[in-house]
């Protein structure tokens, strides 16, 4: 308990304040440095930031919603098992078995909600490992969106290790966890930018599962409310098992898999509509292209004036949004590969059941896929036809008309 209030007390100094961090030294002078960097264009000014945290009840299994505005109630709020004032156990209580932490923001190019004190506070406290904030980091305000965003999945169990993690009773944390932390991408509709009905979404997960306890710490980094949304409703329906399925280990795994099924079919949900808008786009600015006559042109022709330079940027900005979401989708499908593989430790007729859900999602991903790299090649088709369309336009505009020879005068 000691080695965590130190923790926290220099929280601002996060990561380099881990107790077993799993990183060396110069890794972790990297990762600060990167969150000064990063600071004004992440998160928000302290009068202004919010989180939201979801907590299980445990034995009763009810859900308390809280949305907290400064660090001050966020400490009160983490430490409620223990005494506020010194930290010191008032009264025996059984710890929180199962936390949400929500850091959201308005959009994907947006500055999170939430401050990088309490950040920093709730990293500390949750003893986060450094490599989240690979994923954290793909967040916030850039001067120009990134081609290639930042994809990834990490795994860290010290079950079996000799160096376990920081092991406090007090607060059902055994020292012997399973921790995952991975970032998807998924499609979502949104009316951010009229010109564009669809928007591709982050969502970073950090997962912490204790092996002895069975108690569960998660933090969801999202650019929207809809995971926020899916989990509460699933918590809080007195119709789903998920409610109560947390009085064995056996029974709370099976909940805490059920969480990551729910993000896997996230990230392979949307995309079908998402491409057939974009084959739509690109239909409806080059089909036309396809009846331009091959013969020499009339006065009255298409050709005059139906393609200009700004059809060609169009049919280049289509070809890009359709090469980034086969970048985004196969992605999303190597990180469900690895998540898929994870579950193996969970030998049981359920983690084979999620096994399989993620796998029937990465098949949708597959799929679209295959559609989306036609529609690229189709994009870099057309968008050959329009250039030559606009060649042999310019060329014909430039031609000179012949002279007609002047008639003799004769003497």
């Amino acid at each position: 308990m000691e080695q965590l209030r130190e923790s926290c007390e220099k929280a601002a100094s996060y990561p380099l304040n881990l107790v077993h961090p799993n990183a060396y030294r110069h890794t972790l002078n990297y990762y600060h440095s990167r969150l000064d960097s990063r600071e004004k264009d992440l998160f928000r000014d302290q009068e202004s930031s919010s989180v939201d945290i979801l907590d299980l009840n445990f034995p009763e299994a009810t859900f308390d919603n809280t949305t907290i505005k400064d660090v001050s109630t966020l400490k009160k709020h983490l430490w409620r098992d223990l005494e506020v004032d010194n930290l010191s156990i008032e009264e025996e209580k059984l710890p929180i078995r199962c936390r949400f932490v929500f850091m959201t923001a308005p959009n994907s190019h947006e500055k999170l909600d939430i401050s990088r004190e309490m950040m920093a506070y709730v990293f500390s406290y949750m003893q986060i490992s450094p490599r989240f904030l690979d994923f954290v980091m793909s967040f916030g305000r850039t001067e120009c969106v990134r081609s290639f965003p930042c994809s990834g999945f990490w795994q860290k169990n010290t079950i079996d290790d000799e160096v376990q993690a920081l092991a406090i009773p007090e607060l059902g944390r055994s020292g012997n966890e399973i921790m995952f932390c991975y970032i998807l991408r998924g499609v979502e509709s949104s009316k951010a930018d009229p010109g564009l009905p669809w928007s591709i979404r982050p969502m970073a997960v950090h997962h912490t599962f204790d092996g002895e306890t069975s108690n569960s710490q998660w933090v969801v980094v999202n650019a929207s409310q809809i995971m926020k949304s899916s989990i509460e409703s699933i918590m809080k329906s007195q119709k789903t098992p998920l409610v109560t399925d947390f009085k064995t280990v056996e029974e709370t795994i099976h909940s805490y898999l059920t969480f990551h099924q729910l993000v896997s079919e996230w990230s392979a949900e949307g995309w079908q509509w998402y491409i057939d808008y974009l084959d739509d786009q690109l239909q409806s600015l080059t089909r036309h292209a396809l009846a331009v006559p091959v013969e020499k042109p009339s006065a009255t022709d298409v050709l005059t004036g139906e393609f200009s330079f700004s059809d060609l940027q169009k049919a280049q900005a289509l070809g890009e949004k359709v090469h980034e979401a086969i970048f985004v989708l196969k992605s999303n499908d190597a990180v469900l590969s690895e998540l898929k593989a994870s579950f193996i430790i969970f030998i049981d007729e359920y983690s084979s059941k999620l096994q399989h859900s993620i796998s029937v999602s990465q098949k949708n991903l597959r799929t679209q896929i295959s559609r989306a790299e036609c529609l690229f090649c189709l994009a870099s088709d057309r968008k050959k036809l329009l250039y030559s369309i606009l060649q042999y336009k310019n060329g014909k505009q430039s031609v000179p008309s012949p002279k007609r020879p002047r008639a003799r005068l004769t003497p």
